[in-house]
């Protein structure tokens, strides 16, 4: 929850689509399991890659752009990242690459058991008073 976008019942969503998160030995392989990657066509020489794959728990999907959407309004990194790919590949396109990102900061947070870069303490600690109440 030290994450801006990510409330209590965001971060209880993600968990359970998550489960252990032990059994993914890289960042990549939980952004693969939320299908967050690019599906890849290979045929030869030929490597293509095209859209999302979106294999995996939709509900995953969902909460992880809905919280992207929030984390570039609140943290300077994500936002200059999200700006610098919308000017390459698009608003949808960089909001999902931000989606993937997330997961990517999610799955580091919780192996490390560490807060994120960007943590802005007042709006941590305003969710953590909601969720007692």
């Amino acid at each position: 929850m030290t994450i801006p976008g990510i409330n209590i019942y965001i971060a209880s969503g993600i968990l359970g689509e998550i489960g252990d998160i032990n059994r993914f030995r890289t960042k990549e392989q939980l952004a693969s399991y939320a299908g967050l990657v690019p599906r890849q066509d290979q045929s030869g020489k030929t490597d293509r890659k095209g859209h999302i794959t979106k294999e995996g728990p939709s509900m995953l999907r969902y909460l992880l752009v809905i919280s992207a959407h929030t984390v570039i309004k609140y943290s300077k990194k994500m936002k200059k990242k999200y700006l610098s790919l919308v000017r390459r590949i698009g608003k949808n396109r960089a909001i999902v690459a931000i989606a993937r990102i997330l997961a990517e900061t999610i799955f580091t947070i919780l192996k490390k058991n560490a807060d994120f870069v960007d943590e802005i303490i007042s709006l941590t600690e305003k969710k953590l008073r909601k969720m007692i109440e």
